[in-house]
């Protein structure tokens, strides 16, 4: 099983990785690191490396003390918890680089290639932001090894806490539903995230002038706030025995960042794209 060190305390990463192409290929070999979500977690000269965060399958799980930060209501402490999460995700991509000898970004022929790009899933967004917005926690050292490797960061899907958005009147998750116990919102969360909705906006969703997008409250009013019923949630027609692999439940709640930290967020925003 490989783990990967993020620290010097034995904090390990569970990662797994599709290998390196061939030597004719490596200097313009773009390696790609994929983070998972808060529930669900060769041709082309791309390598792709998938982790698992802490106390997901495979890593080192939170000490008692790290599980007291994340539900703190100190916002000091839910920062510090923040760029700790950081660091390991830093600390992570140096190693690997090191370790694989993944080439330096550069320009070829025109086209930029080598490097390594981070891509965040879903929730899994906080921590492409945190990452940016604490760069400056970063040791200097690994700050700079960033600036030859580092191609490009996606977040994939975010939900709007990633940004410090509030959520809009028009829109219901059940993660933020108060009348919702924890263990209500961790069972109805996979049907609702997996749910068909109506929707009357198809046609300015076809423009590919992303200044003719509609705004986030416009695009909501067009959704139907009630599941379609065909088809159901993708989820209810995926067998029990292969949901239990990538989904992992308790950790939505008792591992997870809290939602209800949109100031912070909302300064990991501004930190990142100044």
């Amino acid at each position: 099983m490989p783990l990967a060190p993020v620290d010097d305390k034995g904090t390990n990463f569970y990662y797994e990785d599709s290998g390196p192409v061939d030597d004719q290929g490596r200097s313009e070999l773009g390696t790609l690191v994929l983070i998972h979500g808060g529930y669900f977690n060769s041709e082309i000269n791309l390598r792709i490396v998938l982790l698992n965060l802490r106390d997901f399958h495979g890593s080192t799980p939170f000490s008692q003390s790290e599980l007291d930060e994340i539900h703190s209501d100190d916002i000091e402490i839910c920062r510090n918890f923040l760029k700790d999460r950081a660091n390991e995700i830093a600390w992570f991509l140096k190693w690997y680089i090191e370790k694989e000898n993944v080439p330096k970004l550069n320009e070829q022929q025109g086209r930029r290639v080598g490097g390594i790009s981070i891509a965040t899933w879903s929730a899994g967004g906080c921590f492409s932001i945190s990452l940016l917005g604490f760069a400056d926690s970063i040791p200097g050292p690994t700050r700079q090894f960033f600036g030859d490797y580092l191609r490009s960061v996606v977040l994939y899907d975010p939900p709007c806490f990633v940004f410090g958005s509030a959520s809009l009147p028009v829109q219901y998750a059940p993660l933020v539903d108060p009348a919702l116990s924890d263990s209500q919102k961790t069972e109805i969360f996979p049907e609702w995230v997996t749910a068909y909705h109506t929707h009357r906006v198809s046609s300015m969703l076809s423009s590919q002038n992303p200044y003719e997008f509609p705004t986030r409250a416009d695009f909501l009013q067009d959704v139907a706030s009630a599941q379609d019923k065909e088809p159901g949630p993708t989820i209810s027609r995926i067998p029990t025995e292969i949901l239990e692999g990538p989904g992992k439940p308790d950790a939505l709640h008792s591992s997870n960042y809290d939602y209800g930290q949109r100031s912070l967020y909302a300064g990991l925003r501004e930190r990142t794209f100044r």
